[in-house]
């Protein structure tokens, strides 16, 4: 019985965090929800750099974690490896 009187203590007390956190939720308003924390993390113009080298159309891009480099590839079938702080290119690859 102390098993059963445990797990209906969780339950409960799962259940207040449950309640507050949908209170807290509703208290945010609409200017402070989840979308508009992600529309403060997209890249306002103007435009720090501009890398221009691909001949066709870029399809994927992705950002070095550690060091300041910008990877992109492209249909024309090219690897650019770019460097974020000053745009320029530092190899290609294809």
């Amino acid at each position: 019985w102390t098993s059963v009187v445990r797990l209906q203590k969780k339950i409960m007390d799962l259940e207040a965090k449950l309640e507050q956190m949908t209170e807290d939720l509703k208290n945010l308003g609409p200017n402070k929800g989840p979308s508009k924390i992600a529309s403060d993390k997209l890249p306002r113009p103007p435009a720090t750099q501009t890398l221009s080298g691909h001949r066709g159309t870029i399809t994927q891009v992705a950002f070095h974690p550690s060091f300041g480099l910008l990877a992109s590839a492209s249909e024309d079938a090219s690897l650019r490896i770019w460097d974020c702080e000053t745009g320029g290119l530092e190899r290609t690859l294809k």
